[in-house]
C-alpha cells in the first residue's frame, strides 16, 4: 500500500473521527442535558470488513477496527448522558468509493443503508442494520483464512479494474 493511502485512510477513518467528536463533544453534551427531552448522537461509519483480517485491506480494515472499539468505547462513557454512539458495520454499498457496485442481495442501496441504520440509532451500540449485511456478518466468522486471502485478491482485482475504468 502507497504511503499517500496508508496516511489518508488513517486521517480519514480514524484520526477525523475521533476529533471532530472531540471538538463536538460539549456541543452534543449541552444540548443532550439541557432537560429539553432531547438525546444527541454520533453515528461512526465503519464497515464489515473490520470484523476479520483481510489480506490486501490491512490498512482499511484496521482503521475501520479502531473506528468500531473506539465508538464502542465512547459509547459506554457516554450511556448516562444522554448521547447515542453506534458504530455502522455494513458490507457493501453502491457508493462513489464501490464504484457505484450494481445493486444486489449482496449491494445495498444507499438509500437502503440509511433507513436502516437509522432505526438502530438509539437501540444499539454497533450494527450491521439491513439483514443482508447481518447475514455477511455471521457469513463471515466461518470464512477460512485461505478464502479471505481469495476474497482479498478479488477486491483487490475488482478495484483495480474499477480505477482503470474511471
Amino acid at each position: 500500500v502507497h504511503g499517500n493511502t496508508i496516511r489518508d485512510m488513517t486521517l480519514v477513518n480514524a484520526v477525523a473521527p475521533t476529533l471532530l467528536t472531540r471538538r463536538l463533544l460539549p456541543q452534543l453534551l449541552r444540548r443532550a442535558e439541557a432537560g429539553l427531552g432531547v438525546r444527541s448522537a454520533i453515528l461512526n461509519v465503519s464497515s464489515l470488513l473490520a470484523s476479520r483480517a483481510v489480506p490486501y485491506y490491512s490498512v482499511y480494515n484496521s482503521t475501520k477496527a479502531f473506528l468500531n472499539h473506539w465508538s464502542q468505547s465512547i459509547a459506554l462513557e457516554l450511556e448516562d448522558r444522554n448521547v447515542d454512539v453506534l458504530s455502522y458495520c455494513p458490507a457493501q454499498i453502491s457508493t462513489g468509493m464501490t464504484g457505484r457496485l450494481g445493486l444486489s442481495w449482496k449491494v445495498l442501496s444507499t438509500e437502503e443503508a440509511a433507513t436502516s441504520v437509522l432505526k438502530c440509532l438509539g437501540h444499539d451500540r454497533q450494527t450491521h442494520a439491513h439483514w443482508r449485511h447481518r447475514l455477511r456478518s455471521f457469513h463471515m466468522r466461518f470464512i477460512s483464512n485461505a478464502s479471505l486471502r481469495a476474497f482479498g485478491l478479488q477486491l483487490l482485482k475488482d478495484q483495480k479494474a474499477r480505477e482503470a475504468g474511471q
